[in-house]
């Protein structure tokens, strides 16, 4: 579960950086 929930973390900031990367 744990690294299940670690990889979910890691997904949303590389989503976060695409959306960030398009708002600029």
């Amino acid at each position: 579960m744990t690294h299940l929930l670690a990889h979910c973390g890691t997904e949303l900031q590389l989503f976060q950086k695409k959306v960030q990367l398009r708002l600029k």
